[in-house]
């Protein structure tokens, strides 16, 4: 490959492209919990078309979980540095029962502080 085809394929574009195209629903968002992405799978299990219309949204006033203080707790242990792993019922669009397995980590800036938290959903056995 020569130099004018060589592109950079690490840091922030890498990451992002990558979640973007991931099979699971994937949630990216401040600590305090305002959604900044949803990739195409989330936009999908949320119903939406456009999944823009979510950004700057809470997470929870998006999620259909139906135990939204275990959603509180989990993103107050994940903004602290932890990551969180939970299950959680949810009705689905169609009005089934659904239980997710959500996986909250928190990703640090380069000063060290947590400056995102990253929410990957998939379904779970209930």
């Amino acid at each position: 490959m020569d130099a004018s085809h060589e592109c950079d394929l690490t840091g922030t574009a890498l990451a992002l492209a990558l979640l973007r195209h991931h099979s699971d629903s994937v949630y990216l968002m401040d600590p305090d919990g305002r959604l900044t992405m949803v990739n195409r799978a989330a936009a999908a299990e949320l119903g939406l078309d456009d999944a823009s219309r979510v950004q700057g949204r809470h997470w929870t006033q998006i999620w259909t979980c139906l135990d939204h203080e275990t959603l509180r707790a989990g993103l107050v242990e994940a903004a602290e540095g932890e990551a969180v792993r939970m299950t959680l019922h949810c009705p689905g669009l169609e009005g089934e029962d659904q239980h997710r397995a959500v996986t909250l980590c928190p990703i640090e800036g380069n000063d060290g502080r947590i400056a995102k938290i990253l929410c990957i959903a998939h379904a779970a056995a209930g």
